[in-house]
């Protein structure tokens, strides 16, 4: 479709009635046009056009064409050749001048979804019946490609890769976290996802967009908020380019957000897309020392049989506590991790710690709370709850958990390079807490490609490699050792589970959760 291109002001939402008012004022009158709120999908309203279609929040931004002789103003004013004028004036207050905007076209014009694919949109089957396939196997899988959007530092990709996945484009827009991601893959990184449009053919698609609008921590103002409309992106690409699967993650208030709606839409927009979708929360502490639920969201394309053959995978409760990721700290790091006086001071007097002081301070021997991106903030002293805590030291006030020992909870690899934010701790809490459990995606993503090859996967094996990678050289021969109840009430070694001899073992692995 060949995109109209034209000279236009642009500015935020609330300014466009005051903009045309001005622009109205001016000598010749440039006609009666109205401002008019723009829905989604409309592409112009009486000159009016939307900068990007799936943003309706305040601030987002809107194009006033500008018709001759305003635009040759405003390239004037911008070259310092012009006089004061109103265009001059908007410009000045924070309007941006773009010669050549170009209009888009709406998602469903722009990337049509076949009829036949929407024509009936049941969830994936069975979700939570247990049903023996009998005939798993752990294998190499064979090669898949996939594109990993909101790419933050990489989980996704730690994960994909593990089970054999090409990487052909990652998209991530947060400063920090793109250095980290090219630190760790050098090469080319897109940034923001609203701008993608060359996007090679791949298996699956990836991400964790963004929390913030559905997380409880928040105001949940859900998809209502720009950034929870960027998953509507998603759905642009994957009418686009039509891979095979989709493996998405959020928080769990995304389930019930705005009374339901944002996941129901969600749910929609997958479905409208051409694809079944089914979702399940899963708890990071089966096979991580970290209490952490997110939801995952698995969509396969309506007209592949794997439909019919997806499960959820099963997953061991290993019961690690946070003291298994713990690393020997020099005196230097120890005192640039343990918290100031004021700080603990405030911590220790608020009312969370009185009431729950677990809360605030970690015990060694259970799994540790979230991680989240506040962590180590100031700004949440005194509000502390249920979130990831300080490790206590004896004798001496706790410390925060050190770069490492976050890696090892979110199941990032020893071979993970921190390099970027060797000395800035904040920029890397943030990165981190934003992350996905490396172990977790692993597994839901085996069962996943399993059901698209036509085999059953071993979820509970990729999630067991991948946390074993994590885990420092010293605890790794006592996870092996640690004993597993399996569904049929038969306990196992970790390391049996690995390297299984007898063929019934699969059997009872593979039951979905």
């Amino acid at each position: 479709m060949e995109r109209r291109r034209f000279p236009a002001l642009l500015l935020p939402k609330p300014q466009v009635a005051r903009a045309l008012e001005a622009l109205n004022s001016c000598e010749p009158r440039w006609g009666t046009l109205l401002a008019k709120t723009l829905s989604r999908g409309q592409s112009c309203s009486k000159g009016v056009h939307l900068v990007d279609y799936l943003d309706d929040s305040e601030l987002a931004l809107r194009a006033i064409e500008l018709p001759e002789p305003l635009a040759s103003l405003a390239a004037r004013h911008l070259a310092g050749e012009a006089e004061p004028s109103t265009v001059g004036r908007l410009l000045a207050q924070g309007a941006r001048f773009e010669p050549c905007f170009q209009q888009l076209p709406d998602l469903e014009d722009l990337h049509p979804c076949p009829p036949a694919l929407v024509a009936s949109t049941p969830p994936l089957p069975a979700m939570n019946a247990p049903e023996d396939f009998g005939q798993a196997i752990q294998r190499r899988r064979r090669g898949f490609s996939f594109v990993e959007l909101f790419a933050g530092v990489g989980g996704f990709r730690l994960a994909l890769e593990a089970l054999g996945g090409r990487c052909l484009l990652a998209s991530e827009l947060h400063p920090t976290a793109r250095q980290i991601y090219l630190d760790n893959w050098p090469g080319p990184l897109g940034g923001d996802v609203r701008l993608i449009e060359d996007v090679p053919d791949h298996d699956l698609l990836v991400g964790g967009f963004p929390c913030q609008p559905f997380s409880s921590l928040g105001q949940q103002p859900g998809l209502a908020d720009h950034r929870g409309r960027l998953f509507l992106h998603i759905c642009r690409l994957l009418r686009h380019k039509r891979p095979k699967a989709a493996l998405l993650e959020n928080v769990p208030g995304i389930l019930s957000c705005d009374e339901g709606k944002a996941k129901d839409e969600v749910l929609l927009g997958l479905e409208q897309s051409g694809y079944r979708v089914a979702h399940r929360t899963l708890d990071s502490s089966f096979v991580l020392p970290q209490r952490r639920r997110r939801v995952y969201f698995v969509a396969i394309r309506m007209d592949l049989p794997a439909c019919e053959r997806f499960r959820f995978p099963w997953l061991p409760q290993l019961q690690r506590p946070v003291r298994e990721i713990l690393e020997p700290l020099s005196p230097q790091q120890q005192e640039a991790l343990t918290v100031s006086e004021k700080y603990w001071a405030k911590l220790s007097t608020s009312r969370c710690f009185q009431e729950r002081p677990q809360d605030i301070v970690a015990r060694l021997d259970e799994p540790a709370a979230p991680l989240i991106s506040a962590y180590g903030s100031t700004r949440s002293a005194g509000s502390y709850a249920a979130v990831t805590q300080f490790v206590p030291q004896e004798g001496q006030r706790p410390r925060l958990l050190s770069q490492r020992e976050c890696a090892r909870l979110q199941g990032f690899p020893e071979g993970y390079r921190l390099d970027h934010c060797q000395d800035k701790h904040m920029a890397w809490f943030r990165a981190i807490g934003n992350a996905v459990s490396v172990p977790v995606v692993a597994a839901v993503a085996d069962a996943l490609l399993a059901a698209l090859e036509g085999s059953v996967g071993f979820g509970a094996g990729a999630a067991l490699r991948c946390a074993l990678d994590a885990c420092p050289a010293e605890a790794k021969s006592q996870l092996l050792d640690r004993q597993v109840r399996l569904p049929n009430g038969e306990l196992r070694k970790v390391g049996q589970l690995l390297a299984p001899r007898e063929p019934s073992c699969w059997s009872c692995l593979a039951w979905a959760a």
